[in-house]
């Protein structure tokens, strides 16, 4: 079970400036855990390593290059970041319904890990803490960014259409905290707020090197996202995840 007065603590600790809005983030956590078995948790394993073996295959890239926006041509150098890989538990087995190429609830579900008390043997006992899987989220996230620029990330700005008011803005402020712990100078941006010229991509306040897209607009084609587009082309900023990542692992069409 979940401890809720744990994860009200928990949340009171990681959102100090912050207060989550009962009516919009009601639904953020479950008060009940899910218990996956091994077998399940390993055949999700092999779909996992299924899905990057074949979007590592040139024919198939290849071929679904055909039918993606023309900026997913541009091959930045790296994976793209971290996936989501979405599976509903059936009688069956686990069903992997779709890839996500910018997951939501990754650090959310970190900040839970220090809540579960489980009900199970100690065997059951999670694998690892909140301050664990956080860190090995955001390494995720700055290694995708070494492999585009060659260089670790200094000033990031975490992107997506009005942030405070999207449902998982207090996740946005998990990641900047944990950005800043790791030493990258971290901003919550909207696309509006950056700008493309010949210093670079920048906000009011300086540079921006890095951008963490958390934008649905995977292709960047709005008008509002153009400074971001051109800054990418450009290779004047890492872009987790970029266009190619979303046409190889999350396009329905594949």
């Amino acid at each position: 079970m979940v401890d809720i007065l744990r994860l009200h603590e928990s949340i009171r600790g990681a959102f100090p400036e912050f207060t989550t809005d009962p009516a919009v983030h009601a639904h953020l956590f479950s008060p009940y855990a899910l218990f996956v078995d091994r077998p399940a948790l390993e055949a999700m394993g092999r779909v996992a390593a299924a899905v990057f073996d074949v979007a590592g295959n040139p024919g198939y890239s290849q071929r679904v290059l055909q039918w993606a926006p023309d900026i997913a041509t541009h091959d930045p150098g790296s994976a793209g970041g971290v996936l989501g890989l979405d599976f509903h538990l059936t009688v069956d087995g686990p069903r992997l319904i779709e890839v996500n190429t910018n997951p939501g609830g990754l650090l959310l579900n970190a900040l839970l890990l220090d809540a579960v008390r489980s009900c199970a043997p100690p065997a059951w006992a999670t694998w690892t803490n909140a301050a664990q899987a956080r860190d090995a989220a955001v390494t995720a996230w700055m290694e995708d960014a070494r492999q585009q620029s060659g260089r670790t990330p200094s000033r990031l700005a975490i992107v997506d259409s009005t942030p405070r008011a999207q449902f998982l803005y207090p996740e946005f402020v998990l990641y900047a905290n944990a950005f800043r712990d790791h030493g990258v100078d971290c901003v919550i941006s909207a696309p509006e707020d950056l700008s493309f010229g010949s210093d670079g991509l920048e906000d009011a306040h300086g540079r921006i090197d890095t951008v963490y897209n958390r934008l649905t607009d995977f292709a960047l084609e709005d008008a509002s996202h153009a400074d971001i587009r051109e800054a990418y082309l450009a290779g004047d900023v890492a872009l987790m995840p970029h266009p190619r990542a979303h046409a190889l692992f999350a396009d329905k069409r594949n």
